[in-house]
């Protein structure tokens, strides 16, 4: 399960100048976050939204660029209002300066959550 103290922990391998993008996101959702407190700021109400239980299927594979490696990935868990399964398959292209994460871009399919439930946007994240 991804808890506030889970992504407090996840995030001690993000360096201080990092930064995420969204590719494949609702229009709310998609964009660039710069910086670890900027990311922390719109993770913090994640796990208000969603309970990720597992993510059952990962699969890393390398690139010709040593500090780049591209990860497919599924992560299953409820929507915290409706408990609605949630199940989404993600691509992120990771990478990793001096064993910390410098960027990281996801792309996944904003339909997979378009319902009831999913909004963290309104968390006040964004």
């Amino acid at each position: 399960m991804v808890t506030s103290s889970g992504l407090s922990h996840s995030l001690k391998s993000v360096s201080a100048a990092a930064s995420t993008a969204a590719r494949l996101r609702a229009a709310s959702l998609r964009g660039r976050l710069d910086g670890k407190e900027a990311i922390a700021a719109y993770m913090r109400h994640y796990p208000d939204h969603v309970d990720v239980h597992d993510f059952p299927d990962v699969r890393i594979h390398q690139t010709v660029d040593p500090e780049v490696i591209v990860v497919e990935m599924r992560g299953v868990g409820r929507l915290v209002e409706t408990g609605s399964p949630f199940d989404v398959t993600y691509i992120a292209v990771v990478t990793v300066q001096e064993g910390l994460i410098t960027s990281y871009r996801d792309y996944w399919n904003p339909l997979a959550v378009q319902q009831p439930g999913f909004d963290v946007t309104a968390s006040g994240t964004r």
